[in-house]
């Protein structure tokens, strides 16, 4: 539960008064909560936590993408293919570039890396999506609410 001492006078009051302590402090938070004393904070449905992680997920989709177009240009280049630009990634051209490895196990290899490759832009496409819309919704709900948090977003 998280709770806004500024709106919780009993528990400002009950934090303030005696010995200070990590100890102290959470004997009293563990009777005013055990006594129904506290009140909630409201967070709302999107909340900051679902904006962070989809933040994550999007960064950590976004660097296993780098780490396959990464391999798949180092596989190319072990074989002595120079792979400039974005030409190597596209669907369209994969036979082609297939095509320039002669050993079965390392076309293999790259096939198995074309496929991560799809499937990692299937996702990062769909993650990308909804990002836009949580920002607005959690600003919006944080500037309507008064639930902001200025600080370490």
């Amino acid at each position: 539960m998280v709770c806004n001492p500024r709106r919780n006078a009993l528990l400002n009051a009950l934090l303030k008064e005696g010995s200070k302590s990590d100890k102290v402090d959470a004997r009293k938070l563990a009777e005013l909560l055990r006594t129904g004393m506290l009140r909630p904070v409201y967070h709302g449905e999107h909340g900051l936590r679902t904006l962070r992680e989809l933040a994550r997920s999007y960064q950590t989709i976004s660097k296993d993408l780098n780490r396959v177009m990464n391999r798949l240009k180092a596989l190319y280049r072990g074989w002595g293919s120079p792979c400039a630009g974005t030409q190597v990634y596209a669907p369209r051209y994969r036979e082609e570039w297939l095509n320039k490895i002669p050993h079965a196990g390392v076309r293999r290899r790259a096939e198995l890396l074309y496929q991560q490759l799809d499937g990692l832009q299937g996702v990062f496409h769909t993650i990308r999506q909804p990002i836009p819309l949580m920002v607005t919704i959690t600003v919006f709900n944080g500037f309507l609410m008064g639930r902001m948090h200025r600080h370490g977003i």
